[in-house]
């Protein structure tokens, strides 16, 4: 009978167990001490209960606030990397043009180019706006500024900075030459509406029914979140109240305090014990700050205190011993799995999640429900952050979308997962990649740029109206981009699931495709396309290990337009620029897909034919050479005729040394040029010179080192 009690009780609600164990089980023992401790306790765990949330929220808030500089920190320090690419590394003061060719390509972010003036820094390239609009080249750092001290000790500096009133968050690095300080490179990226998300966050938090959170930006003096002093200067704050406990907690940075507040700044009110638990976000320089009432936690245990007792009064002295007992066993199930929770929740801020560990309930009411969703939750966040880290992992773009297609299709039944090219750019490297008919139009996951679907917004792109699906964007530039595609032909189960993983896929995946897309912009003559000289220094290493391991010659073509300037001084530069690609299109139509050209320079292509001999080299720079001859070449309202000067050398034959054949190559175009153009000319040298020797006997090294000037 006792075990059929004991089942029926379990399935109850807790208040249901109350109630069946006060009239249910008989009362043997009358204890007035019952009356007393039970309320007291539970008081005091209240309150110690309400303390632990607060700790918590803070901790949040904590790591919310912080999450922001981190993200910032990491994307500064790729667009540094970023940026230093489109500066002249011989004379980095010369590259006027590398801040705004940056901001053209990272439209959220700014770069500058300081010059060291005595004990300040001036701006003498930048991307950076003053008031007006107009670029803020000629201005200065300025002596209260918190990174010159770092600058000047040779130090990087990175923090938020307020430039020409607008909120940034920068990294600085010094430019050093023989250990003296020259200069400065700046990339910071504005976080106006970074702020504004992290004080709606602010505003959400509260605790009790009078708590609040506020925060005080320290680098501007001026409360940025507070339920009535928002937007107000702190100086005109401590000209009304006693701001005293303020100044504490800036000293502090962080920790909890304990101080009187005037709900109402008037000589008749009365202060009230507050409790804040504070820090100071570093980099940030904000001060946010946990702030409740004591007597709101006192009310609060008080009032439940007195709901128990009044209850045990009420269910009368002869039942009270035996409910006392049965309570207690109550309250120890709901402590141990609140203990549980606590702890969990204590890992979980610690950003640790343990699953060997779970909620243990046998009962089937609200607690055993409790534990059984906080046991989901963890697992699921475990998945999550799995996730999360193997996408970080992932070193190119393609694999990582493998992963995520892979993991999508696997865990929500999602049949199809492609990538749709939007850009008018290269396309990346990837089989499932397809190009929509209606490129023309305008992408809405692009122009929102935001997560769509089928069940939340209908898409004119998409015309299967059987398929179920969801977009998410990968912006590049100006509504151009990618789109990855799920599609179903069932329908979206878990829809709220599946875009919290693609939430945390989608910044991955742009980042790993704006990296891999501007690397390969980077390697790229803008105006012929052809592969520059940042891409033969990155691969000729190779090309050398291959024609060596294959005992193999590598014909070295140095190509040179007859009489380009006048072409420029009689029709015009634009005509000019139409000719050099005309010119890399006709040599490009003559080689072969294994063979190399390169944008030298002005004028000048260089052209690289594996696996040539003497005679098939000097056969391929004739037919290039008659190929220019035999063109008319369109500039315009009417075509003109161009000649081009060729100069042969051959790898190893003329030298060991990839320069020298190079430099060998040049001199016979000056030979071709000075015996009247239009035509080829072998190098004269038929082995390799003494000075070469050295280079015979290393034969089977790695030339990676050759960098051409």
């Amino acid at each position: 009978m006792f075990e059929t009690i004991k089942q029926l009780v379990e399935k109850q609600s807790i208040k249901s167990k109350i109630f069946l164990n006060t009239f249910i089980q008989p009362s043997l023992f009358l204890s007035f001490n019952t009356l007393i401790s039970i309320p007291e306790k539970l008081k005091k765990e209240t309150f110690d209960y309400f303390n632990e949330i607060a700790l918590a929220q803070a901790e949040l808030v904590s790591k919310v606030s912080y999450s922001i500089v981190n993200a910032n920190l990491n994307t500064l320090k790729q667009y540094m990397k970023l940026f230093g690419s489109f500066i002249n590394e011989r004379d980095i003061f010369s590259s006027i043009d590398a801040p705004e060719r940056f901001s053209s390509i990272v439209e959220t972010a700014v770069a500058t180019i300081f010059k060291r003036e005595g004990d300040d820094f001036v701006r003498i390239a930048t991307s950076l706006k003053t008031y007006d609009g107009k670029l803020a080249a000629g201005t200065y750092l300025g002596e209260n500024h918190p990174a010159r001290k770092e600058l000047l000790k040779g130090k990087p500096y990175f923090g938020r900075v307020i430039m020409f009133n607008k909120d940034y968050m920068a990294l600085y690095e010094p430019i050093k030459e023989k250990g003296t300080v020259k200069g400065a490179l700046l990339v910071a990226i504005n976080i106006a509406e970074q702020l504004k998300q992290l004080k709606d966050f602010l505003k959400s938090v509260t605790i009790g029914e009078k708590g609040y959170v506020y925060a005080v930006d320290l680098l501007k003096g001026e409360v940025v979140v507070h339920p009535e002093d928002e937007g107000k200067k702190i100086n005109h704050i401590k000209k009304i109240r006693d701001l005293s406990f303020f100044d504490r907690m800036v000293r502090m940075k962080k920790g909890t305090i304990n101080y009187k507040w005037h709900d109402k700044p008037n000589k008749y009110s009365l202060p009230k014990e507050k409790i804040a638990v504070f820090e100071t976000i570093k980099h940030l320089n904000w001060m946010v700050s946990i702030s409740y009432y004591r007597e709101d936690i006192e009310k609060k245990a008080k009032k439940r205190a007195m709901k128990l007792q009044n209850s045990l009064i009420f269910s009368g002295l002869t039942n009270i011993f035996l409910m006392f007992v049965s309570t207690m066993q109550t309250v120890n199930q709901v402590r141990k799995t609140i203990k549980d929770i606590t702890e969990q929740i204590k890992k979980l801020r610690e950003g640790k999640i343990d699953l060997s560990r779970t909620i243990q309930s046998k009962s089937q009411d609200e607690i055993g429900e409790l534990s059984y969703e906080v046991n989901n939750l963890l697992k699921e966040l475990k998945q999550l952050q799995l996730f999360r880290e193997r996408l970080k992992e992932i070193p190119t773009f393609s694999e990582a979308l493998d992963f995520l297609c892979k993991f999508i299709t696997e865990h929500f039944c999602i049949e199809n997962c492609d990538l749709y090219d939007f850009s008018s750019g290269t396309k990346p490297s990837r089989h499932c990649i397809k190009t929509d008919s209606q490129k023309d139009k305008e992408c809405p996951a692009l122009n929102m740029k935001r997560i769509i679907s089928s069940k939340t917004s209908p898409c004119p792109l998409f015309t299967d109206r059987n398929l179920s699906f969801i977009c998410i964007p990968l912006n590049l530039n100006h509504n151009k981009g990618y789109i990855v595609q799920l599609t179903t032909q069932k329908r979206l189960e878990k829809f709220e699931r599946i875009v919290q993983y693609l939430e945390e896929a989608q910044p991955l995946l742009q980042t790993k495709l704006q990296l891999e897309m501007l690397k390969e912009q980077s390697l790229k003559d803008e105006l012929t396309g052809l592969n520059n000289r940042r891409f033969l220094n990155s691969t000729i290493g190779f090309i050398l290990e291959q024609t060596k391991r294959h005992n193999k010659s590598l014909g070295i073509l140095m190509c040179d337009i007859d009489h380009f300037k006048s072409v420029n001084d009689n029709y015009g530069h634009r005509a000019g620029d139409e000719v050099l690609k005309q010119i890399a299109g006709t040599i490009k139509g003559v080689l072969r897909k294994s063979d190399l050209i390169i944008r030298f320079g002005g004028e000048e292509f260089l052209v690289l034919l594996t696996d040539q001999e003497k005679h098939s080299t000097m056969s391929v720079a004739e037919k290039i050479r008659e190929a220019v001859e035999n063109r008319l070449f369109d500039i315009g309202e009417k075509g003109i005729h161009i000649t081009i000067s060729i100069g042969v050398a051959l790898y190893p034959e003329h030298s060991y040394s990839f320069d020298e054949v190079v430099k060998m190559a040049d001199e016979a175009l000056y030979k071709a040029k000075q015996s009247g153009r239009n035509r080829v000319v072998l190098c004269e040298r038929t082995t390799p010179n003494e000075h070469d020797s050295i280079g015979k006997s290393e034969k089977g090294k790695s030339q990676k080192s050759a960098n051409l000037k």
